[in-house]
């Protein structure tokens, strides 16, 4: 049995045969209407890498299979994994932010493609499952979008966005094993949550492009939490705000890793006021970063990426958090 998924915008044209055959893949190269066009055949195995893979017009590479934890080596269900992630990402670029939302504009309009989709429940279950797969995903989209030519590769941003999972911290009890209480200055509020990291390379008069990601509790301290992905910078400028001033951490990426780390005037222990030339350079800086504002802002109109509301367990924070970002970063691969 074969089935044809046809990915598309300006750009590319990819066309994505699934078959259920023997255990390799095969790639083949033609042109479609005068566009260049990457077939790849590989069999319906539980496996995201390739379905990531064929997203990002990588070879794939499925030599293993990938079931989740616990799973047999013969898991092998009617109703894929990929197929799973397929409907979970086409529905956030649908705008349908919920799952019942999502399933309901598949049995609809979709049908035809997905003859195997289980009930509401039975997708809901599993989608859970295999929430953890979405960071192969994110691991690739990242990767790719560091190919673009437009990216100001010296000049790399940095913030965090939190994921709020309630508005009343004292009596929420979702994922207490990942979330905790937090505050968000932006919005003058007390969460229940986590927290996304990032660092984003600049783009001139675009969105910046996500290079590195943290995911963390809400009660992390931006400052401690960017020692984990900063590991990889070298010789860039690092633009962040005033959670991130602190000298000796300054001090330590210079002579370490050649990365200026620039961010606004933070006013010293006891002193009254800024004065008017450090207060221009915390402006200027203030500008320098509102990109990666912009790029949180973004995420949460489009994909819904801050509302965790609706969340009920420690597996639905890893779907929510690591497969709204993977569709983010696919609109920004693809589409920006």
């Amino acid at each position: 049995m074969r089935r044809q998924l046809i990915l598309h915008n300006e750009q590319h044209l990819i066309v994505v045969n699934l078959y259920k055959c023997e255990s390799r893949v095969e790639t083949d190269k033609r042109s479609v209407s005068g566009k260049f066009v990457e077939c790849y055949n590989y069999n319906l195995l539980p496996s995201t890498t390739t379905f990531a893979a064929t997203m990002l017009r990588i070879r794939p590479c499925i030599s293993n299979r990938m079931g989740g934890p616990g799973q047999s080596n013969n898991y092998c269900p009617n109703f894929t994994d990929q197929e799973l992630m397929t409907i979970y990402l086409f529905g956030l670029l649908k705008h349908r932010f919920s799952l019942r939302l999502t399933y309901d504009y598949i049995v609809e309009h979709w049908a035809d493609w997905f003859p195997q989709l289980p009930s509401y429940q039975a997708v809901n279950y599993r989608l859970n499952q295999i929430g953890w797969h979405f960071e192969s995903l994110l691991d690739a989209l990242s990767q790719h979008v560091q190919t673009r030519s437009d990216l100001l590769a010296d000049v790399v941003l940095t913030d965090s966005v939190p994921i709020i999972l309630s508005r009343q911290p004292a009596s929420a009890s979702v994922a207490l094993g990942l979330a905790d209480k937090g505050y968000c200055a932006t919005k003058k509020l007390f969460y229940h949550g986590l927290k996304w990291h990032m660092l984003a390379t600049d783009r001139l008069g675009r969105l910046p492009l996500p290079q590195r990601l943290h995911l963390t509790a809400a009660s992390v301290n931006d400052l401690s939490a960017l020692g984990v992905p900063v590991v990889a910078l070298e010789s860039v400028a690092l633009v962040g705000d005033k959670a991130y001033a602190s000298a000796p951490f300054a001090a330590e990426l210079a002579s370490q890793q050649q990365v200026r780390l620039v961010t606004p005037i933070k006013k010293a222990k006891g002193q009254a006021r800024i004065d008017a030339a450090d207060k221009l350079y915390s402006r200027y800086v203030s500008s320098l970063r509102q990109p990666v504002e912009s790029l949180f802002k973004w995420l949460i109109t489009r994909v819904d990426l801050q509302d965790g509301s609706r969340i009920r367990s420690e597996k639905g924070v890893w779907l929510h958090c690591l497969g709204r970002l993977a569709a983010g970063l696919y609109i920004l691969a693809f589409y920006s």
